[in-house]
């Protein structure tokens, strides 16, 4: 609940709110990959470099090549300095 709660503050807009329901998610679930991802997506929408580190962490606790291949999509955004179309939460959401 916590994490459609989330997406659908993200869709909204509201990151603030996304990243308060993905922060209570990773705490539930500390071992739950789309929670740190969805964090670190919200928080790298809002500004906040940090997100790379849930990436990372999330990428580190999934054996799923799916989300690998986002965050190493995040990544090369990142080293070119380009915006990333992420339609990950709006799927979430619904």
């Amino acid at each position: 609940m916590l994490l459609q709660q989330g997406a659908q503050a993200y869709v909204d807009g509201d990151y603030s709110t996304a990243i308060s329901r993905f922060t209570a998610a990773t705490m539930q679930q500390p071992d739950s990959p789309l929670a740190f991802y969805d964090l670190g997506v919200a928080r790298l929408s809002a500004g906040s470099k940090d997100g790379f580190a849930d990436l990372e962490h999330a990428d580190a606790l999934a054996c799923n090549v799916f989300l690998h291949y986002l965050v190493a999509a995040w990544r090369v955004a990142r080293d070119l300095d380009v915006p990333v179309v992420d339609i990950s939460l709006y799927f979430q959401a619904q």
